[in-house]
């Protein structure tokens, strides 16, 4: 009797889950027909190979060059060892592991769907596993120490970061479809492997414009802004754009109440020289 009861309610919960999520995509995420373009496929696969390249490089990059006190660097440069230690160290060493793990997945299951579709369906399930309980979580609990301008980067850290739960969810619920073995695209594998994708292009931003000064506040979160402008649209509906907005405007109510009484105080012109000291001090 109690056995029967939790296996009915843990049935009731997973449909309650998986209602969850199908709302989520239906509100939120970019029409199935849009993602099975054929362009969407070869974008993902391109990232994919990008993520390769960048991935040699930068593990090049740490066996040559050690930081001046002569430790190996735990990320990009080697300031930011000083950032992640102990708890961080570990969260951010399996941030990075699966998020590897779920992108190259998603990209060669993707790559692979029309060749081989089982062998795609099993990539896509485990890439989406990697994201949805691993890639996704860890990047959650980092969002509040996101380098870049504190009123603007934890606010689109998080959101890509809770989009990928989302995508995740999801992906892994296609990867479980019955129709497996039919050579039919996989478009929330699409949908996650696209917004995996931002994470690549904020390190492209400093190739693009130069790495000096890339964890500067204003620097880094405009290559966030950049990276989310680039591949948001194509998993995610416009609706998502002003609701971050709008969201950034109410983060920052401090700041705008603030600019507001200088500006009626001073002006604008004032005001601006007033905040550029602030800054300073």
């Amino acid at each position: 009797m109690v056995y029967s009861t939790l296996v009915g309610a843990l049935e009731s919960f997973a449909d309650y889950y998986g209602w969850c999520v199908d709302q989520g995509i239906y509100y939120l995420g970019s029409p199935k027909e849009e993602l099975n373009a054929k362009w969407v496929k070869y974008l993902c696969c391109f990232n994919g190979v990008v993520h390769c390249f960048s991935a040699y490089v930068l593990f090049r990059d740490k066996q040559r060059f050690l930081t001046l006190q002569g430790e190996k660097k735990v990320a990009v440069l080697a300031v930011m060892n000083d950032k992640y230690v102990g708890t961080k160290y570990a969260v951010l060493s399996v941030h990075i592991l699966s998020g590897m793990i779920s992108h190259f997945g998603s990209a060669l299951a993707i790559g692979l769907e029309s060749i081989w579709p089982q062998q795609s369906n099993s990539l896509a399930h485990i890439s989406s596993a990697a994201e949805l309980y691993l890639h996704a979580p860890t990047a959650l609990y980092l969002t509040p120490s996101v380098y870049g301008d504190k009123g603007v980067a934890p606010l689109l850290y998080g959101l890509v970061s809770s989009l990928l739960v989302l995508s995740g969810a999801s992906s892994l619920r296609e990867s479980q479809r019955e129709n497996i073995g039919k050579c039919e695209p996989s478009p929330e594998l699409r949908r996650m492997n696209a917004t995996i994708s931002i994470f690549l292009y904020v390190r492209l931003y400093p190739l693009m414009r130069g790495i000096n000064g890339i964890l500067s506040a204003q620097k880094y979160a405009l290559a966030i802004l950049m990276a989310g402008s680039a591949l948001l649209p194509i998993g995610w509906t416009r609706a998502v754009f002003p609701a971050t907005f709008w969201g950034m405007m109410a983060w920052n109510y401090k700041t705008i109440l603030m600019t507001r009484s200088l500006i009626f105080r001073y002006g604008i012109d004032g005001a601006a020289k007033h905040q550029a000291d602030m800054l300073q001090l």
